[in-house]
């Protein structure tokens, strides 16, 4: 997990020519909320 994310980035939908500015991320899944996520793009565990 980075250190620092990005505060805000663009996102270009399908059929739109300017992209839509996100100003939050989704937060990530929290392990604490013991809630089972498929993992990707961690490299924790393998499939």
């Amino acid at each position: 997990v980075p250190a620092a994310c990005p505060v805000d980035f663009s996102v270009l939908m399908p059929g739109q020519r300017t992209p839509t500015f996100i100003a939050q991320p989704a937060p990530l899944p929290c392990p604490r909320e013991g809630v089972s996520w498929p993992s990707h793009d961690h490299g924790l565990h393998p499939v």
